[in-house]
């Protein structure tokens, strides 16, 4: 009988033969590890839905972090949050989706178990955005050398459109229309989507083409003694570093490329964008991410509708 660790391993192969980059299989790694780890030696055909959520309890319920002795950091008290929860259990319903489809085709004889499995509902949280200040203050700091210029350029690409770091990183030259100004990114789980962007990002992606050293396909790559190599993640936050300390910026002021996407989300939000567009933009699955993350930004919006249409202010003073 097919144990749960060995279909991992044929579903880790599924995925290989179907292209799916490392960092995805890694992701798969790290999620199903736990269920290995729990029920690994146990016929995959026997786990029965109760199983399933007895053990994202479990998960829940951890008290430590880094327990498992596997992750370069060492075991601290605390538990997983219930964002991370989620991803364990969307890992789950891949793996037994998969599994339940090749037992259609009479390889594994098997039920779906996951098929009914719930993701538990985190609380919403208020996002950690880049002050639009401090965004200025950058795009200053950047200058208009050579590396100013190819700064400036891929920080409005974060700004402007709220794409991930590894989606603008990993943009080719082929990626971007710059007559329709929008750009196709690669996302999580290798899902494509377009992001437009304004004529003013446009223009200084021109600017950063017009002097970008020639060869390698990445939009964006180095500079000084590696011309034309992709720009990494290190790159990145050595750039940001750099530019905060131009301009002036405490060291723990929030400015790391998430914290653009979250503050694209914001100021998108705030402008009378809805949820469903912006759901859309930045790629979420499912629109619960999007309202868990920005649903809040509401709030000033609302404190003025209240203030205007509150019975409150057809009272008589007393």
């Amino acid at each position: 009988m097919l144990t749960v660790a060995a279909a991992y391993e044929l579903f880790i192969t599924d995925r290989l033969n179907r292209g799916v980059k490392p960092v995805t299989l890694k992701w798969y790694e790290v999620r199903l590890r736990p269920l290995l780890e729990r029920y690994g030696n146990y016929p995959v055909n026997t786990l029965t839905l109760g199983d399933l959520r007895a053990y994202i309890i479990s998960l829940r319920e951890q008290a430590e972090l880094f327990a498992s002795g596997r992750s370069r950091h060492p075991a601290v008290p605390g538990q997983r949050s219930l964002w991370t929860v989620r991803g364990h259990v969307q890992a789950l319903r891949s793996f037994f989706k998969w599994v339940y489809e090749e037992s259609e085709c009479g390889l594994i004889p098997a039920k779906n178990p996951g098929l009914r499995l719930k993701s538990p509902m985190p609380p919403i949280r208020r996002d950690n955005a880049v002050d639009p200040d401090v965004v200025k203050k950058m795009f200053v700091a950047a200058g208009k050398s050579q590396e100013g210029i190819r700064n400036r350029a891929f920080l409005a690409m974060l700004w402007d459109t709220g794409a991930r770091l590894s989606e603008v990183l990993g943009l080719r030259l082929a990626d971007v229309d710059m007559r329709r100004r929008r750009a196709m990114v690669i996302g999580k789980f290798d899902k494509a989507r377009y992001v437009p962007f304004t004529p003013i990002t446009a223009d200084l992606i021109q600017q950063w083409l017009s002097i970008r050293p020639k060869g390698g396909s990445n939009l964006f790559c180095s500079l000084g003694n590696t011309p034309g190599k992709p720009l990494t993640m290190s790159g990145v936050y050595w750039m940001i570093r750099r530019l905060k300390k131009k301009a002036g910026l405490e060291d723990d002021t929030r400015a790391n490329p998430h914290a653009f996407r979250h503050g694209f989300a914001r100021q998108f939000r705030r402008a009378g964008g809805n949820l469903w567009d912006l759901k859309e933009i930045l790629g979420h699955t499912h629109i619960d991410i999007t309202i868990g993350f920005y649903a809040v930004a509401d709030e000033e919006r609302i404190a003025k509708i209240h203030e205007q249409f509150s019975p409150m202010r057809n009272l008589d003073e007393t």
